[in-house]
């Protein structure tokens, strides 16, 4: 059923509902991409779509303003595809179930992908959009942006001649950014070894963590899933010398992971203590967590019958010791930005095999020394363990630019609108901004966007006004985009 949201921004959800219909997780891009150039045929505009499935929309300036610079307006195409625990949802072909509800939007028991389709879909309706005075647009759809900026790593930059851009990758409306952090995806196989065992199995979950962005929100403190299941592993399962079947959590480096699981198998003179140690525990990490976090719940199931599996011998432990040591979260604060945080490291994914146990990080800094300072803590922790750590999506942070006409539009504009200041930001998250600077050096760049809530969770809300505003809000700013630079853009 149509969302049917009426009023100045109807073209924008009208795309957007288009968008959810298409499964667009990481890594599932091309039909997405397809939808993109076949709205380029549609509406006869020129188009490139590499074979990664970056697109391109070319539109020409309107009548009068040939000569301005042209102006690039930017979001990705993929979505963090993540599902409430038990869901059947399949990412790779259902459509998303949207809801309304008051003003916000959201989908049924999964993340929703405002984080970046909204993007997308502003930059559909200004393309569809023929009353619109314009200078030159190109519309840069990028792929694969969550898990590692892939496809901005790979797009042809010279094909672009705007002198100005407009990333439209944030979720706070009123809030306007001028500088990211670098980062990039580290990836620790550690070998390991199996037997097989006799005894009860026991399957533990870990869930109900509020999870989130581990750039926005990895301030905030919050629980992360994997690491908790390690703790629960280390002070239960050693203590009952269980056997480790399965471990497993999160599914995005970029998520704080909000549910870990994992199966031990104990012996069966070791279950009754086994069963004990973990009300004892469960006890203890809600009276601790759910206070912030009261969706919480740390649950297990026996198998009722004894069986024989193979499981990691009792060496893993040892293991996820020192693995555990390996820092996570918040390592450094800026100094120059108070509140800012300069450098983090997020275990987001977890997976185990009979012989291999990976663990996936997202590391961030705003310093590119500090970056490479918690690489190396990595790779030590791997080669301690005779693993392998392997590095990927690496993508460079984005300075703050000390003079920008874009920006002061953005603010004189947004005084103008709506009676407030634009709050100026630098962000610990990663913006494909740092590519684009990186490549460009003139580049003048902002990045902005409508309100969005918990992103890359199943929680994640859309609020349908702000996205309204900030539609008009970037409506305008095209129309008034007159700025230096001339000859349309750069050259």
């Amino acid at each position: 059923m149509s969302l049917q949201i009426m009023g100045p921004a109807s073209r924008v959800f009208d795309y957007f509902e288009e968008i959810c219909s298409i499964p667009h997780g990481s890594g599932n891009m091309k039909e997405i991409s397809d939808y993109c150039v076949a709205f380029a045929k549609k509406h006869h505009l020129r188009y490139s779509q590499d074979e990664h499935f970056n697109v391109i929309i070319w539109k020409d300036a309107s009548a009068g303003r040939e000569e301005e610079p042209a102006v690039i307006l930017q979001g990705h195409l993929d979505m963090v595809a993540v599902a409430e625990e038990g869901s059947s949802f399949n990412f790779l072909t259902d459509s998303l179930q949207l809801k309304k509800e008051g003003d916000l939007l959201s989908a049924n028991g999964t993340t929703l992908g405002g984080d970046d389709g909204i993007a997308v879909a502003m930059c559909l309706a200004l393309l569809d959009d023929d009353t619109l005075s314009h200078p030159s647009l190109e519309c840069v759809f990028t792929v694969d942006e969550e898990v590692g900026m892939l496809g901005a790593q790979e797009l042809d930059i010279s094909l672009l001649r705007g002198k100005y851009m407009l990333n439209l990758d944030c979720e706070d409306e009123g809030k306007v950014t001028v500088s990211c952090a670098g980062g990039i995806r580290a990836q620790i196989s550690i070998p390991m070894v199996s037997e097989v065992r006799r005894g009860f199995l026991c399957r533990i979950h870990a869930a109900g963590l509020e999870g989130g962005h581990s750039g926005v929100e990895i301030h905030k403190g919050r629980v992360n899933g994997n690491r908790l299941m390690m703790e629960i592993l280390l002070r239960c399962g050693k203590a009952v010398s269980a056997g480790i079947a399965e471990l497993g959590g999160g599914a995005a480096d970029n998520a704080i992971p909000a549910q870990a699981e994992s199966i031990i198998l104990v012996g069966e003179e070791n279950k009754e203590k086994a069963e004990e140690c973990l009300t004892l525990l469960a006890d203890e990490l809600t009276s601790k967590i759910c206070p912030k976090e009261p969706n919480f719940a740390l649950t297990w199931e026996w198998e009722e019958e004894p069986a024989e599996v193979s499981c990691w011998t009792q060496e893993a432990y040892e293991k996820l010791d020192n693995m555990w040591k390996v820092p996570d979260g918040v390592q450094a604060m800026s100094r120059e930005l108070p509140g800012l945080v300069e450098t983090s490291l997020n275990l987001g994914i977890m997976e185990s095999s009979k012989d291999q146990w990976k663990l996936t990080y997202s590391i961030r800094s705003s310093i590119q020394e500090k970056k490479e300072e918690v690489e190396e803590v990595l790779k030590k922790a791997a080669e301690t363990l005779r693993g392998t750590c392997d590095f990927m999506g690496d993508y460079p942070g984005w300075p703050v630019r000390a003079e920008s006409p874009l920006l002061n539009l953005a603010k004189d504009l947004f005084l103008e609108m709506y009676g407030k200041e634009l709050e100026v930001e630098a962000i610990h998250a990663g913006l494909e901004c740092g590519i684009f600077a990186s490549q460009i050096p003139e580049l003048d760049i902002i990045a902005m966007g409508p309100d969005m809530y918990d992103i890359h969770s199943p929680r994640e809300k859309l609020s349908i006004s702000s996205t309204e505003r900030m539609y008009l809000y970037v409506r305008e700013m095209l129309c008034r985009m007159n700025l230096p630079g001339g000859d349309a853009g750069r050259r």
